[in-house]
């Protein structure tokens, strides 16, 4: 009898302990006004259905625009964002995802090309993984056969 109610009593103590060292984390680590953080989503299509689309005045080499996207041609076969999209502050984590068919390959840039990272689709990237900045270009290269139907880019920034 002693020995359940010394069980109930350690079984209450840990979990009234483990709840307030909860508490602690969730408040205690509270972001200060200069740390908000602001989330954006692009898309580029190029049947004009998403918030961007593909454009002619892009860096393209060996690639042109359909309703469907951006086709593959001859080599090299890339296609540039050639406007950068300006975001309000430093971004500091993005990600890349695109619909296509055939064999697609994704590079990102945050300083307005002057460095680009691979990308795979769907994973983030953080500050450590490209140069910082906050003017945002991507570059696909397209394999013979392939087409990029879609691309979305979603970014955070401080602003």
């Amino acid at each position: 009898m002693k020995l359940r109610r010394w069980i109930r009593g350690m079984t209450v103590g840990l979990v009234a302990g483990v709840t307030f060292a909860g508490f602690c984390f969730c408040y205690g680590a509270s972001a200060s006004p200069k740390e908000v953080v602001f989330q954006s989503k692009l898309t580029w299509r190029g049947d004009g259905s998403g918030a961007r689309v593909f454009q002619k005045t892009a860096k393209m080499k060996g690639t042109i625009i359909s309703a469907n996207g951006v086709t593959f041609v001859s080599s090299p076969g890339t296609y540039e964002t050639s406007v950068p999209y300006l975001a309000k502050d430093f971004v500091w984590r993005a990600s890349l995802s695109w619909k296509f068919t055939g064999k697609v390959r994704m590079e990102f840039s945050a300083n307005g090309g002057y460095s680009y990272v691979p990308v795979t689709c769907g994973v983030p990237l953080d500050e450590m993984d490209f140069s910082s900045g906050n003017s945002i270009v991507w570059r696909a290269t397209l394999s013979p056969a392939s087409e990029l139907h879609e691309v979305s880019l979603n970014y955070s920034d401080l602003s």
